[in-house]
């Protein structure tokens, strides 16, 4: 989790797929899009369309990723050409605390179906309607709506909220999709989306698990019944 110079201070979301899909279906989303926890990696559920991948930040995590983006950075021109992807929508975080937000929103949004699984008029249809990233910073800085459905969803987790809304907890939020033919890792707190090949999500996703080395994670997929 990255600090945000945005005044604005959410407190945590807990990983749990029902608080998960109780927020998306609060912002728009159609009741067959909600979020399932993932008990295996060797039998991810094949009807996923995303996933989220909630893992502790520890010191192995954190120098690795500062090493990639420091040869991100250095290959700037390269790394452009390569993760260009006009339909692909990340959205810098900006919101303190609200990491699991945007590994929400990074997977919804981003999903084949969205224009159709989106209420005209929603949050969520809003922010797929937006034509920059400024415009949709904006709207998720300035959103009432957003803002009152986040804090009544996360205020009925189980662990309880510490007072301090700015108080970090230790684990990062990562959203993973496929989209334009490419698995793309989408995190707030990177400089952009980053394009991990061509291949399965469900795959890619184990990749990054074992990279992250032992310890506890959880992982939730987004589902999509049919109607």
């Amino acid at each position: 989790m990255t600090p945000s110079t945005s005044p604005k201070v959410f407190p945590p979301l807990e990983s749990d797929p029902a608080l998960f899909s109780l927020l998306l279906h609060k912002l728009g989303a159609s009741p067959a899009l909600h979020f399932t926890d993932v008990l295996s990696l060797d039998d991810p559920p094949k009807t996923a369309i995303a996933y989220v991948l909630i893992a502790p930040s520890n010191p192995g995590y954190d120098e690795a990723l500062q090493h990639e983006e420091s040869r991100r950075i250095a290959s700037l021109p390269q790394e452009q050409g390569k993760a260009a992807a006009p339909d692909v929508i990340w959205l810098k975080q900006t919101i303190h605390n609200a990491c699991g937000f945007y590994a929400l929103l990074h997977a919804a949004v981003n999903i084949p179906s969205a224009a159709s699984c989106f209420a005209p008029g929603s949050f969520l249809a809003s922010v797929l309607g937006a034509k920059t990233p400024e415009e949709r910073r904006v709207l998720l800085e300035t959103s009432k709506a957003l803002e009152e459905a986040y804090i009544e969803v996360a205020l009925q987790g189980q662990t309880k909220v510490a007072d301090d809304w700015a108080w970090e907890p230790p684990w990062h939020y990562v959203a993973f999709v496929g989209k334009d033919g490419r698995v793309w890792e989408l995190n707030g707190s990177r400089m952009g989306p980053v394009n991990r090949g061509a291949g399965g999500v469900a795959e890619v996703v184990t990749q990054r698990v074992k990279e992250q080395g032992e310890g506890q994670f959880c992982l939730l997929a987004l589902l999509e019944d049919e109607e």
